[in-house]
């Protein structure tokens, strides 16, 4: 099984999305995660999260925020893949165990000053966007059979 993490900084958003939406797509050749910038995470999950993956039929059930601490000790799953969503997260990535390859994946934060009308609009082009991107890394992962054999591809794929 390839496991990937995505990363953002309060982990209310941008990378609960990814992460719910690649459970969706990978089925069970690909567990997914999520998590933030310890200091930074968010109380909860984003109601227009919550409100895109319910439109898209994608279950928001057990997701919420929560930072890396968990994921860097000791016994903690090895991830394949950690694909950061944002540029600067204003902290160092910590070191992964088992080293995984690492791409960015940039998608800008939804802007906490628009109506909620705009913020779902932004969410909803956010969730079309990774969508894209996570249809073709599971195909990737299906053609490959092997995580190494994505390295290359998971950075490609930050240019589509």
């Amino acid at each position: 099984m390839t496991r990937i993490l995505f990363v953002s900084s309060r982990n209310a958003a941008r990378s609960q999305l990814a992460a719910a939406l690649l459970r969706e797509l990978g089925g069970s050749a690909i567990k997914a995660y999520s998590c933030g910038v310890p200091g930074q995470i968010a109380d909860q999950l984003s109601p227009v999260a919550r409100q895109v993956l319910h439109k898209a039929g994608i279950s928001s059930e057990g997701l919420k925020p929560k930072d890396w601490s968990t994921l860097v000790q000791p016994g903690a799953p090895k991830m394949d893949f950690v694909i950061t969503l944002e540029g600067t997260l204003g902290l160092p990535l910590p070191l992964w165990p088992g080293q995984p390859e690492q791409a960015l994946w940039h998608f800008p934060a939804l802007e906490p000053g628009d109506t909620q009308a705009q913020q779902l609009t932004q969410a909803t082009q956010m969730l079309y966007a990774l969508q894209r991107r996570l249809e073709l890394l599971v195909a990737l992962h299906n053609k490959a059979g092997r995580p190494r054999e994505l390295r290359d591809d998971l950075r490609d794929l930050a240019r589509h």
